[in-house]
């Protein structure tokens, strides 16, 4: 079970604490999920290191690029 816990302090004009708020957020889900694309990441990266080919993306509206090593090599 993974929980994210916010808190805040509520206070009265004068600035005294009147009381606390507390929320607590089964946030499981989101970790599950964060290692299933953390495993498949990795599955990716080996499979293109074990393939000897190199990646290269091209983004036409921002007009940006990028490569990795292996282009370099290859």
């Amino acid at each position: 079970f993974w929980a994210q816990v916010s808190r805040a302090v509520v206070r009265d004009r004068s600035g005294q604490p009147v009381y606390i708020m507390v929320q607590v957020v089964d946030i499981s889900a989101r970790k599950r999920q964060e290692a299933a694309l953390a495993e498949l990441n990795l599955y990716l990266r080996m499979a293109v290191e074990a393939s000897g080919i190199g990646i290269w993306s091209y983004d036409t509206q921002r007009q940006v690029g990028s490569v990795d090593d292996r282009v370099y090599q290859i």
